[in-house]
């Protein structure tokens, strides 16, 4: 569509713009993009915007190109790392990759395969610090121990200095029977329960928390072995749990009867297109391949990371 400003249909439900309708402005050469009922700028005549969903990339000189994102582009969820407690350690760091919350104790590694709370009684909350992760991530564990005094879980948007995080757990039930699990939203330690649901966890079970957002809303997403086994929509809690890595939470007083044998975290890929032709795939976590400058404002809804600028240099062509 196109024609002056003053005549762009309100961004909306049909007969009006839908959603990733664009509006092509003949009074100055603005591109605007309906999408949530709101319109957003995507070029400005063509020097850089500064509006949510823009993307500007440095191509040649200093000449600024402003280049939209079609976020049906954004990739879906793959692993980005894993752990399986290769190393003996007191204090759980993975080579520099873990970090512990503050004010929490650390997981160990008494044999390789093997990770369980560092001291008994006392909760242990990690998460993985060796990558900026993006929004949508997600974190598996695999269950290797656990009693009637366990209390185990998975996490995604952990806070370093605070137990503010969403988590998959359970607790007080030994593994092979049935039992309810949670899916919580704790805010500065306060356990606010989203949703329970009825499973069976079992030895070697892998449990995935999986965090997506949709319209403006957290997704989220419990899976027993790649099996969906719960999805909850929170509107609530989104806005105060915005950013955060992915790990996973021990308890128990007596160590060795909560385990797990390994840790995996992943997060979405995207591919952006230039100029209707070139492409890169931003692979958040990877190594980046870099091959010429490229300067990239990246905003909210870009790559659905969730703080309001992100600025990232790199080579336009990126291999994962």
């Amino acid at each position: 569509m196109n024609g002056p400003l003053a005549s762009r249909p309100t961004c909306g439900s049909l007969p009006n713009a839908a959603n990733g309708d664009i509006w092509n402005d003949t009074d100055d050469g603005d591109t605007w993009k309906c999408f949530g009922a709101v319109w957003s700028k995507v070029n400005v005549g063509g020097a850089p915007a500064g509006n949510v969903g823009d993307v500007n990339a440095k191509l040649t000189g200093s000449t600024f190109q402003a280049i939209g994102i079609n976020q049906s582009d954004a990739g879906t969820q793959t692993q980005l790392q894993s752990y399986g407690f290769t190393a003996t350690e007191t204090a759980l760091t993975g080579g520099g990759r873990f970090s512990t919350v503050t004010g929490f104790n650390a997981a160990t590694v008494p044999s390789i395969g093997i990770c369980e709370p560092g001291t008994g009684g006392q909760q242990v909350l990690v998460y993985f610090s060796g990558l900026i992760w993006p929004h949508d991530q997600y974190s598996e564990i695999t269950v290797k121990v656990g009693d009637n005094s366990s209390n185990l879980g998975a996490t995604v948007e952990q806070s370093a200095t605070a137990n503010t995080e969403y988590r998959l757990w359970w607790q007080n039930h030994a593994l092979g029977t049935s039992q309810t699990l949670t899916i919580s939203a704790f805010v500065a330690g306060v356990n606010n329960q989203l949703v329970n649901f009825t499973a069976t966890p079992a030895v070697n079970d892998v449990w995935r928390l999986q965090i997506d957002t949709v319209a403006g809303a957290n997704v989220l997403t419990a899976y027993q072995n790649g099996t969906l086994r719960q999805t909850f929509t929170d509107s609530t809690f989104n806005a105060t749990i915005g950013t955060g890595s992915p790990g996973f939470q021990l308890f128990n007083n007596v160590i060795a009867n909560t385990q797990i044998s390994a840790w995996a975290g992943g997060g979405n890929n995207s591919t952006i297109k230039v100029d209707g032709s070139k492409e890169m795939t931003v692979c958040l976590g990877a190594q980046l391949s870099l091959a010429y400058l490229v300067r990239y404002k990246l905003y909210q809804t870009v790559l659905q990371i969730h703080q309001p600028l992100v600025l990232v240099q790199f080579l336009c062509q990126v291999e994962c």
